[in-house]
């Protein structure tokens, strides 16, 4: 059906990092069990990767696109049409200027959201929406994420929380963490600061993970107003600080 029409056209949103193709593609999500396997675990270079894409919606007449810039909270902050080159450009530039945070120099407090669709919500958001918040400012001492997460960690997951009450620097599990940043950037946040969690997890579950638990919004405007000082940093999964 697709080598068929006469002019394909894709649609898609720029959210923080735009992705491996810049642009929404119907290749390779269309095409072979072997070639989606191959993309998903980038057996070959970036460059090769979005040139295979290129070269795959050229052959389907694909130089059109349509890309939604948007921002935090599920705002839209452009609709560009056009060709594929020159609205990935401008959509890139626009996102970044979005999503790209100036580190703060004041900031005891941040408190980091995650506002997309709570059936979507991960363990890596939290971990993604951590980094952000433990970077957000200079001085930053308590955090809280405040997501619809509600499913346990899985076992590699939840590996980041055991290791943060383990004092051995061998224990071969620590080892093991150094090969993944964002986990091993997520233990030593975990093992400086103060981290709370809102989420529709049980509070037991919460505590378990040695998390504070946050029940209410109350709960959250009490901690804010015993702190000095704080920030707010919407859909923190998806901002880079600067």
């Amino acid at each position: 059906i697709l080598f068929d029409a006469d002019i394909v056209i894709s649609i898609g949103s720029a959210a923080g990092s735009i992705g491996l193709n810049g642009v929404p593609s119907a290749y390779p999500e269309f095409s072979s069990t072997e070639t989606i396997s191959r993309f998903r675990l980038q057996k070959d270079s970036l460059r090769q990767l979005r040139d295979e894409i290129t070269q795959a919606d050229l052959h389907l007449g694909a130089d059109l696109a349509i890309l939604a810039v948007s921002g935090p909270g599920g705002s839209f902050r452009n609709v560009l049409f056009g060709n594929r080159s020159s609205v990935t450009k401008q959509a890139v530039d626009e996102s970044n200027s979005c999503w790209q945070i100036a580190r703060q120099s004041d900031g005891k407090v941040v408190i980091a959201t995650i506002e997309s669709d709570p059936a979507g919500q991960s363990w890596q958001d939290f971990f993604r929406a951590l980094a952000a918040a433990s970077t957000a400012t200079d001085d930053v001492q308590q955090i809280i994420i405040y997501s619809s997460i509600d499913q346990t960690p899985s076992a590699e997951n939840r590996l980041v929380f055991d290791l943060q009450f383990e004092t051995d620097p061998e224990n071969p599990n620590r080892r093991e963490l150094q090969n993944h940043q964002l986990l091993s950037t997520a233990l030593r946040i975990l093992e400086d600061k103060q981290v709370y969690l809102k989420s529709r997890l049980d509070p037991a579950a919460v505590e378990d993970l040695g998390l504070g638990c946050i029940e209410s919004d109350d709960q959250i405007q009490r901690i804010v107003d015993r702190a000095e000082s704080g920030i707010l940093l919407r859909d923190a999964h998806r901002c880079t600080i600067r």
